[in-house]
């Protein structure tokens, strides 16, 4: 266990040296040919250069002035007369809520009777149309019988089948 984990970090070990040797020959070999042609690398990054000047304010528009500007009560005020004319409407909504609630209850009742009327008619109809299918099945398996004996019959007597 000791000499297999042993040798596990030894191929890691020689492994990373020859990574880290080819890494070094070819940083030199790089190095060796920068120098070769005498030419400078270029920067990493480029020269700073000046920014531009800030560009002047824009002139007020023509009568505009300092009082144009709605005034801070003006709007508290028409912050609250909205305030007061929503709870006014929530009011007028419950209100509206509280006479219709008998009403709406009374219709939801009529629905669900209707509901449970149909329903009713429903299974009515299903059930006939059930009695129904069982008097088809009755009758096709009779008369399939009874065309299976009068072909019996006619190959006792020999004469075809009409």
């Amino acid at each position: 266990m000791i000499r297999s984990k042993l040798k596990l970090n030894l191929k890691t070990i020689g492994k990373s040296l020859a990574l880290l040797g080819a890494t070094m020959l070819t940083f030199a070999c790089v190095g060796a040919r920068a120098d070769d042609t005498g030419a400078l690398l270029p920067p990493i990054f480029p020269p700073k250069t000046e920014k531009p000047a800030r560009p002047s304010r824009p002139e007020k528009p023509v009568g505009a002035a300092a009082g144009d500007r709605p005034n801070l009560t003006e709007i508290t005020d028409i912050i609250k007369n909205f305030q007061a004319q929503k709870d006014e409407f929530i009011k007028q909504q419950k209100e509206v809520k509280k006479d219709l609630g008998p009403a709406q209850q009374d219709q939801r009742a009529k629905v669900r009777e209707e509901l449970n009327q149909a329903r009713t008619d429903l299974g009515a109809l299903r059930q006939e149309i059930r009695d129904s299918l069982e008097v088809a099945k009755r009758q096709a398996q009779e008369q399939a019988r009874r065309l299976a004996e009068e072909a019996k019959n006619a190959v006792k007597d020999g004469r075809p089948r009409d």
